[in-house]
């Protein structure tokens, strides 16, 4: 079985892939701790796999979002979230982004029954809320992408604090980045949500705001 691991906790990561090598039967293809990588190496290098685990709690791309950007171009792969919270917090949001289980990152045996049913398309535990992977790639194909899906978690960060009229500056030094790549997130995000100008996107992020984590959580 080929499997691929994403997950931004380099730790947790190597202790996974290092617990599941120990069997002869998995194959740990590829390794990433960039969401945007692990699109490329599947997608543009087609290093394809059959079980995808992914962290739900991803900095550039949010676990719910690398979810369904896997499912909607793949109706084969099968989709395992992991988590080190509590699985109610990310439940639902898997369920709604196409894979087909979510399990605990230190409940290796329910990981490896998962790998199971998800490797054959399958949703587990059976006749749970969770689709097969199949029915869910069907129904994303019909469902619109919402606005703020496209939004990435750092710029979410961002026009929290953009809302609460913090310069340029501020925002760097609070997140411990380039005044740059601050504006470079603005320009984007103010892009993604239709703002003509940082007034405007702050208007519109107070109210978008308010439901972001809770659809990406």
């Amino acid at each position: 079985m080929k499997i691929g691991i994403i997950d931004n906790d380099t730790l947790a990561l190597e202790a996974l892939a290092t617990r599941l090598n120990y069997y002869d039967k998995y194959n740990i293809s590829w390794t990433e701790t960039s969401g945007k990588s692990a699109l490329h190496i599947f997608f543009d290098m087609h290093k394809y796999v059959d079980v995808i685990l992914i962290d739900m709690s991803m900095e550039d791309i949010s676990g719910a979002e690398l979810c369904r950007s896997f499912r909607k171009r793949s109706s084969s792969v099968g989709i395992v979230a992991i988590t080190s919270f509590n699985l109610i917090t990310y439940k639902e949001s898997a369920i709604r982004n196409g894979a087909q289980a979510i399990v605990s990152k230190s409940d290796i045996k329910t990981i490896m029954t998962s790998l199971e049913y998800a490797s054959k398309g399958q949703s587990y535990p059976p006749q749970s809320q969770f689709q097969n992977a199949n029915d869910s790639f069907l129904r994303l194909q019909h469902t619109p992408e919402p606005l703020i899906m496209l939004v990435t978690l750092r710029e979410a960060q961002i026009l929290d604090k953009v809302v609460l009229g913090m310069t340029n500056k501020e925002i760097a030094e609070a997140l411990g980045i380039g005044e740059e790549t601050v504006k470079t997130h603005i320009k984007s995000a103010m892009h993604k949500i239709g703002a003509a100008n940082r007034v405007r996107a702050s208007i519109l992020w107070s109210t978008l705001g308010d439901d972001y984590f809770e659809h990406y959580k």
